[in-house]
């Protein structure tokens, strides 16, 4: 095993000084949209960024290649004949520019980010004019700022908005501007409060959403200790009080927060909805894209609790998502979120809306990550045509589920074992549930309630097969089990199931 071990190094190291398809440089360029590598050919022409070095004609070598880099064409002596024809192959000729391109491109992605950053520009622009005594350009620009601050759209950007006060109350303090200092005291103070509260919120949903990976109990975290501390209802009330529609973000997150703290308050989630819907024309796209999620995450979660009044509630915000187009997922190159898509699917079924589902596939899955794409697809089409009793092409479409990840081998197992039921397949649908239980044991599911979910539904479905044992008082304790499991997975269905063998009995 470790002589195996060393021949795998060696053929890697081997590869890495053949070809460059596994770089630093690659795996970073392989990020780049079509724009933004006709962006970066222009900075990197720039004799400011490049120090002088050309790195345009190795740039355009590997643009040939953009987003495939396949490992033939990136091979490093094929490079350099490329770039000098009739000279002797220099392996370190390559990767010096190699790294120098490298430099360059993380230079250029924080360059484009910061030119997004108009406020924090404008903060550090207003502390240089001051401290180079141009305060009257100073003076102009503040002034140019303050009215159009007044149109601005609503953002959670607390950070830029507290430098940019902050730098206004230097160049008050730089001109003893008595009054003006007070005023931005205040103002700086206020920005930093709603900084500090976005943030702490912040950081507490993505402990929420991370809490099973806690060795120790999460109420010690210090996050949750401070909000604990904090009475942090009063201090949102204040900067509520302030400007309702600054302090909106925050105001979104506690709500959030509170809907995460206790389910069973449904006014939370109608709080937090209507303050989306209210404001959501003057909101900025990270906003519109922050709190539809936010109310994504909050539908799906009452969902799974067998809260069907919610399917309803999470049409709305995705049809909003799809209206807007706030679908991208940045964890997938920008590509249409593949979790969000299956659930648009699984709840539009649910809601009947079978057309719709389909109309939905046709229009989005080429929005899909092409890792994705197939899977997503063929899960979409066995759902609905389950939906629609056209079982056997639903099968055929199930079958086709590539394993790749958990939650596809449990929705292709899920959907095969209905299938089979509706079938009346009895013999397959015995052998299929042992396989599926066998499956749940070993796989390593983060969330317990996610594993007894399968599990109640393949008890349950297993007793249901068991047609002949059945009665009425037998089938009404099936029910009332289903009932009194908030987490059952195809609750609806089973129940379902349930109504159509009372009628026969």
């Amino acid at each position: 095993m470790y002589f195996c071990s060393i021949i795998a190094i060696i053929a890697l190291n081997k590869l890495n000084r053949i070809s460059m398809k596994d770089s630093k440089l690659i795996r970073l360029l392989k990020t780049f949209s079509i724009e933004e590598l006709k962006e970066f050919e222009k900075f990197a022409s720039s004799s400011y960024f490049n120090k002088g070095r050309n790195y345009v004609p190795f740039l355009k070598l590997l643009k040939l290649n953009h987003p495939a880099y396949s490992a033939k064409r990136l091979e490093k002596e094929n490079l350099y004949k490329a770039l000098y024809p009739n000279k002797a192959y220099k392996e370190n000729v390559i990767n010096m520019i190699a790294s120098g391109v490298y430099s360059l491109a993380k230079d250029f992605i924080v360059h484009e980010k910061i030119k997004e950053m108009n406020s924090l520009k404008d903060a550090l622009l207003i502390k240089e004019l001051s401290s180079r005594n141009l305060r009257n350009e100073a003076d102009s620009l503040i002034r140019t700022i303050e009215t159009e601050d007044m149109v601005k759209e609503i953002s959670a950007d607390y950070f830029s908005t507290y430098e940019l006060y902050d730098s206004m109350l230097y160049h008050s303090i730089n001109y003893d501007m008595d009054a003006k200092i007070i005023e931005y005291t205040c103002k700086s103070y206020i920005s930093s409060l709603r900084f500090f509260l976005s943030n702490l919120l912040a950081n507490q949903r993505i402990l929420n959403a991370n809490k099973f990976s806690f060795d120790s109990p999460f109420e010690e975290n210090p996050i949750s200790k401070t909000i604990q501390y904090l009475d942090i209802g009063k201090l949102i009330n204040f900067v509520n009080s302030e400007d309702e529609q600054r302090s909106l973000p925050i105001v979104m997150n506690y709500y959030y927060y509170l809907s995460n703290t206790d389910h069973e308050k449904k006014e939370n989630y109608y709080k937090l909805r209507e303050m989306v819907f209210k404001y959501f024309d003057k909101m900025d796209r990270d906003l519109k894209k922050t709190s539809c999620i936010q109310l994504t995450s909050i539908c799906l979660n009452n969902i799974s609790k067998g809260k069907a009044e919610f399917h309803l509630e999470f049409s709305l915000v995705y049809k909003t998502i799809l209206k807007y187009e706030l679908y991208d997922n940045t964890d997938e190159q920008g590509y249409f979120s593949k979790r969000l898509f299956r659930a648009i699917i699984i709840t539009s079924n649910s809601l009947n809306e079978i057309d719709w589902s389909e109309n939905f596939v046709t229009a989005y899955i080429d929005k899909v990550h092409p890792d994705f794409r197939s899977n997503l697809e063929q899960n979409s089409m066995a759902r609905i045509e389950f939906r629609r009793k056209n079982f056997e092409k639903s099968l055929y479409h199930a079958a086709k589920i590539e394993q790749k990840s958990s939650i596809d081998k449990l929705d292709a197992k899920n959907l095969i074992a209905k299938i089979y039921y509706e079938t009346n397949s009895i013999e397959p649908l015995n052998s299929h549930l042992d396989s599926y239980k066998h499956l749940i044991r070993n796989l390593n599911l983060q969330e317990k309630t996610q594993k007894t979910a399968h599990i109640d539904f393949i008890k349950i479905l297993q007793k249901l097969v068991k047609q002949e044992n059945h009665d009425k008082i037998t089938l009404l304790e099936l029910k009332n089990k289903i009932l009194g499991t908030n987490t059952i997975n195809n609750r609806n269905w089973l129940l379902e199931k349930i109504e159509e063998l009372e009628k026969r009995v």
